[in-house]
C-alpha cells in the first residue's frame, strides 16, 4: 500500500483515531485485511452436535411473491414464511419473516441460506427499519455446566458494546426502536452478578437456578425464556436479539460463527478468567450508556476476537464486519492489526 494511498484512506478518521493507528501501524496487516475475501464459506467448523436457528425478517417485498417463489424450490420448503413483521400498503402485504428448521453446521444450511437470500434480493426485499437479525442457539452449547453459563454473562457484561457494533452488519447503527425490542442487558446482568457475590452464593447454583435469576423479557439483548434441561432438545435455546436485520447470506452466517465461537469459548479450557474478572473490577455504568454503543473500541474488539477465535480467518471475518470492510458494507475503514494463531 503506498503512502499516498494511506494517507487518503487517514482521512476518513478523526485525528484522534489515526493517532492511535500510527501507535503500531503495520502496513501489511491493513493490506491483508483489507484485500481478504469476505464470502459465504462452506463449513465453520463448529461442532457437529451444536444446533442453531435463523430469523430472517424483511420488508418491502410482497408477501405473496416471497411464498411463491420458496414454494418452487423443494429444497428449502421446510423453511417457514410467516407474517410478522409484515404490514398492509394499499391492500397488499408487504414484508415478513422466514424461519429456519434446526440447522447445523454444513453445506447445506449454507447454500440453502444462500438460495433464501438470493430470492429475498431479487424480489425487492429490505432489512432496514422495523428487522432484526434473531439467531436461537440450542442451549447444548453449554448443556448443564453452570460455570460455562456464568462465564459467557461476564464475557457479554464487560464486552456488550462491541457485540451490539459488530451485530449492526453492514450499517454502523442500530436499527431504530432496537432498546424497546432488544435492548442492552449488560447493566442488568452486571448487578445480578455483583449481588449473588455479596452473598457468596454464585458458585454455589446449579445452572437452571442461575438461568432462572437471569431471565429477564423476551425484548431485550438475549431471551433466556426458552431455556431447559439441556436433555430436552426441542425448542429449547437461547436467542440473541440484538444483531440488526440482513437479508446478506455472508452477515448472517458471520453472525452465527461470531455467537457459537462466543459461547465455545465460555467453556473451554482458554477461558481467560483473569481478563475477564480484571474488566469486571473496572466496569463502569456510565460506559455503559446506550448512546455509546456507537463508538468504535478497536482495542476491545481485538482483544475480544483474540479471546474467542482460535484461527485467523475468524478473526478476520469479525473485523472486517465490526470495522465495516468490504463490498458490502457502506465504508471500508482503514485500522492496524495483529493477528495471533491461537487463544490468548
Amino acid at each position: 500500500m503506498s503512502y499516498l494511498l494511506l494517507k487518503i484512506n487517514m482521512l476518513r478518521y478523526s485525528l484522534k483515531l489515526v493517532k492511535k493507528m500510527l501507535q503500531n501501524l503495520n502496513i501489511h496487516e491493513i493490506k491483508e485485511l483489507d484485500q481478504a475475501p469476505f464470502t459465504l464459506r462452506n463449513t465453520l467448523n463448529i461442532p457437529s452436535h451444536i444446533s442453531f436457528g435463523i430469523e430472517i425478517e424483511f420488508e418491502e417485498a410482497m408477501y405473496n411473491i416471497i411464498q411463491l417463489r420458496l414454494n418452487e424450490i423443494r429444497e428449502i420448503r421446510k423453511w417457514q414464511l410467516t407474517i410478522d413483521n409484515s404490514i398492509y400498503n394499499n391492500n397488499l402485504l408487504l414484508g415478513g419473516e422466514i424461519i429456519s428448521p434446526i440447522c447445523y453446521d454444513e453445506k447445506k444450511t449454507w447454500q440453502e441460506l444462500k438460495t433464501i437470500c438470493t430470492i429475498l434480493k431479487n424480489n425487492r426485499a429490505q432489512a432496514n427499519f422495523q428487522s432484526g437479525g434473531h439467531i436461537h442457539l440450542g442451549s447444548q452449547i453449554l448443556g448443564n455446566d453452570v460455570q460455562s453459563w456464568i462465564n459467557f454473562v461476564k464475557i457479554w457484561i464487560v464486552y456488550e458494546k462491541v457485540i451490539f457494533k459488530f451485530g449492526y452488519g453492514i450499517k454502523k447503527e442500530p436499527r431504530p426502536f432496537i432498546e424497546t425490542t432488544a435492548g442492552p442487558i449488560s447493566l442488568q446482568l452486571h448487578y445480578i452478578i455483583n449481588k449473588q457475590n455479596q452473598l457468596k452464593e454464585l458458585n454455589k447454583l446449579d445452572y437452571l437456578t442461575f438461568i432462572d435469576l437471569i431471565k429477564n423479557k423476551k425484548h431485550q439483548a438475549i431471551n433466556f425464556n426458552n431455556i431447559n434441561d439441556y436433555k430436552i432438545k426441542k425448542d429449547n435455546t437461547v436467542e440473541l436479539r440484538s444483531p440488526n436485520g440482513s437479508i446478506e447470506e455472508i452477515i448472517i452466517q458471520n453472525n452465527i460463527n461470531f455467537f457459537s465461537k462466543l459461547f465455545l469459548y465460555c467453556k473451554s479450557k482458554q477461558f481467560n478468567y483473569d481478563k475477564i474478572e480484571q474488566k469486571m473490577a473496572l466496569y463502569d455504568q456510565k460506559a455503559y450508556e446506550f448512546k455509546r454503543y456507537n463508538e468504535e473500541n478497536l482495542e476491545e474488539a481485538l482483544e475480544l476476537s483474540e479471546m474467542i477465535f482460535d484461527n485467523k480467518l475468524d478473526k478476520m471475518y469479525f473485523l472486517k464486519q465490526y470495522l465495516k470492510m468490504g463490498s458490502c458494507f457502506h465504508d471500508k475503514p482503514v485500522q492496524k492489526f495483529t493477528f495471533n494463531s491461537t487463544h490468548s
